[in-house]
């Protein structure tokens, strides 16, 4: 009888670290719902919604057992500048010959560095078509001009304005089509790339539309008074699995998500709330999903699994994480980042049972990955217009800014609510969603449990970049 209860029980312990996961589509729904419920008010940074966000997730890591590791706590205070803009003198228009174009502060968001007085300066236009379109932009035609920025639907010039806002231009301006406007005056935190204004208007479209790329015979004005800064508390929500290997305990592998949205519209008709289920309710329940399944896994290394705030507001969240780190970041093997994981219909297409990665190239992730989501029926693939330049727009781009090779999985790049304040729970496919957080699980545990870290691809220019970053700091 005791030989029996001894390999019942050594075959419970196989299957609990070797047999399969079984993450409910129940459970991510009720993830999703709650995050983006209306209760939480769009878990804008800050806010009270993204203070309660920060206390379920912290609950639910206490309820899987994970260790709390900020001095006994799951939380990381921060204590961004807040950003508020004064209305008086705002004023915003393009003139070009007898053509007036008048933008209202209700149809811009960002925020500005400091004040605003431009008389008549010629206005410099790029459209940008792909992540080419800037390769031919020299300092000379940003420096101390008015920039506007038109880009195509679906591209996200993120590196074209890492390299502008570097040139010390006098203003960007980007046409945004996407509704969303909480208007120049709402508080924010101060983005990574002050300055930048976006121009929620269709007429500035047609306005712009009309304009010869380059430096053109349209003048800007505008006027804006400085903006007045406070400091806010934040928090970076952050739980361990101990690693069970004497040699690999010590070696962490990040998974994260960002739990904030965008907050609610101050004004306008219906539901005033951006929910952000997709965006990123949808990764933030997948984390949740994947630290659950793998408790009882015992992963050689240690797993990090982290919730940011501020992905919003340029990566706010997770840049403060890179300089203040809670694991030193030579202990840090990798970070796999989930983003947008729920919605099927995504860049124009139906992706069932699979799911990409940013940066597909830049580091061996994708391998390891890979292999385990065929075991569950799931393919990995590369976007090959969206995986390189979409790198930098999520919160894995912090991590290997301080050389951790690191990587955003996601379902797609683009769907029909993105940024709308009907990016609801509902839409999403939540059988479909099970299915890619069991295999990304499976990635995680067998990255884990491997002797060797995660490395960067020398070989790809990516890759190069960063590996050099990470050889420097040792």
């Amino acid at each position: 009888m005791t030989r029996i209860l001894f390999a019942l029980t050594f075959a419970a312990s196989a299957f609990a670290q070797r047999g399969p996961m079984h993450v409910a589509p129940e459970a991510l729904t009720q993830h999703v719902s709650f995050l983006s419920s209306d209760a939480l008010e769009g878990r804008r940074s800050p806010s009270h919604g993204l203070d309660a966000a920060a206390a379920y997730i912290a609950s639910w890591f206490r309820r899987i057992g994970l260790e709390a590791p900020v001095d006994g706590s799951y939380f990381q205070l921060a204590k961004p500048t807040l950003r508020r803009q004064p209305m008086d003198g705002f004023a915003l228009t393009i003139e070009d010959g007898s053509t007036r174009l008048i933008i209202d502060a209700n149809q811009v968001s960002g925020s500005l560095s400091g004040a605003a007085s431009i008389d008549g300066v010629a206005v410099y236009k790029l459209e940008i078509n792909d992540d080419k379109a800037g390769d031919k932009l020299t300092e000379d035609d940003v420096r101390g001009r008015p920039i506007l920025l038109v880009p195509k639907a679906g591209v996200r010039p993120f590196a074209l304005l890492r390299k502008i806002t570097g040139w010390q231009p006098l203003t960007v301006l980007m046409i945004d089509p996407n509704p969303y406007a909480d208007g120049f005056g709402a508080p924010r935190l101060a983005r990574a790339q002050p300055g930048l204004l976006r121009l929620h208007s269709k007429e500035a479209a047609e306005f712009a539309a009309k304009l010869p790329n380059g430096l053109t015979t349209a003048k800007l004005n505008f006027h804006a008074a400085a903006p007045k800064d406070e400091a806010v508390e934040v928090r970076n929500v952050l739980g361990i699995l101990r690693g069970s290997d004497p040699k690999l305990k010590d070696s962490y592998i990040m998974v994260s998500a960002h739990y904030d949205h965008l907050g609610r519209s101050l004004s306008g008709p219906g539901d005033l709330v951006f929910h952000g289920a997709n965006d990123d309710a949808s990764g933030v329940a997948s984390m949740l999903e994947i630290a659950s399944a793998l408790a009882g896994k015992k992963p050689k290394r240690s797993i990090v699994f982290t919730a940011f705030y501020g992905e919003e507001d340029g990566l706010v969240g997770s840049r403060y994480y890179g300089k203040n780190p809670v694991i030193p970041i030579e202990k840090m093997a990798g970070q796999i980042n989930l983003e947008q994981l729920g919605r099927t219909d995504v860049d124009g297409e139906k992706e069932l049972a699979a799911y990409n990665l940013t940066g597909f190239d830049f580091t061996n992730i994708s391998l390891t990955l890979s292999r385990a989501a065929q075991r569950y029926g799931v393919r990995l693939f590369k976007k090959e217009q969206m995986s390189d330049p979409f790198f930098a727009q999520s919160d894995n781009q912090s991590m290997a800014d301080v050389g951790v090779p690191s990587t955003t999985a996601s379902l797609g790049y683009e769907f029909p609510d993105y940024h709308q304040r009907t990016d609801t729970w509902e839409k999403l496919d939540y059988p479909n969603m099970a299915k890619l957080t069991n295999a990304l699980a499976a990635g995680v545990l067998a990255i884990a449990n491997q002797k060797q870290a995660p490395q960067w691809n020398e070989s790809n220019a990516g890759g190069k970049k960063y590996s050099d970053i990470r050889k420097n700091r040792k």
